[in-house]
């Protein structure tokens, strides 16, 4: 089995995604410690989702979006990011 590897947010640097598709907080905000492993959300249509904030405004990403960005690059516009085994979590 891989390891997991975690990768630094782009834009986002108080947060990693690993290649898992778990999301985390490494940096303390607000004098708060760094929260570890965050919880997701599920969309209407499968799809986990999380929030992240910069100075304290909530922004929602799809968890699959953040692992395609760190790992394979920017989704270049017109193409999809591809669940081969067809699970969306």
């Amino acid at each position: 089995m891989e390891s997991e590897l975690w990768k630094t947010i782009k834009n986002y640097p108080a947060y990693k995604v690993s290649n898992y598709g778990r999301v985390r907080r490494v940096l303390g905000h607000r004098g708060k410690k760094p929260v570890g492993v965050m919880k997701t959300s599920e969309q209407g249509c499968g799809y986990l989702q999380v929030n992240l904030y910069d100075n304290g405004k909530p922004r929602r990403f799809t968890v699959h979006s953040l692992v395609a960005a760190a790992f394979i690059g920017e989704k270049i516009e017109g193409f999809e990011i591809n669940h081969i085994d067809g699970n969306k979590k």
